[in-house]
């Protein structure tokens, strides 16, 4: 949908007596959110975290991080903290 297709629409209803109009509809065509800053390729060591953010322009706006395809659970904001694993070293 492009912005041209924005504004104010109406339907006319006809029949003998004349027309008729409907009260007005008012459509706003917004734009798709644009990406303004990914977070870097990034190295943790094991016990170490990261903070991810990235940057959107555009609103409202909801999020949802995803981690080689599959959504991380409860990641729904637009940073996201990962926490290297504690391995147990002998």
């Amino acid at each position: 949908m492009t912005s041209a297709l924005g504004g104010t629409y109406r339907c006319v209803g006809t029949n003998a007596c004349g027309p008729q109009p409907s009260s007005g509809c008012v459509v706003t065509v917004a734009a798709a959110p644009q990406s303004t800053g990914s977070p870097p390729t990034q190295t943790i060591c094991d016990g170490t975290s990261t903070t991810l953010t990235a940057s959107f322009t555009g609103a409202p706006l909801t999020f949802v991080w995803k981690r080689n395809g599959q959504v991380v659970q409860g990641a729904t904001t637009n940073s996201l903290t990962i926490q290297g694993s504690a391995a147990t070293r002998r």
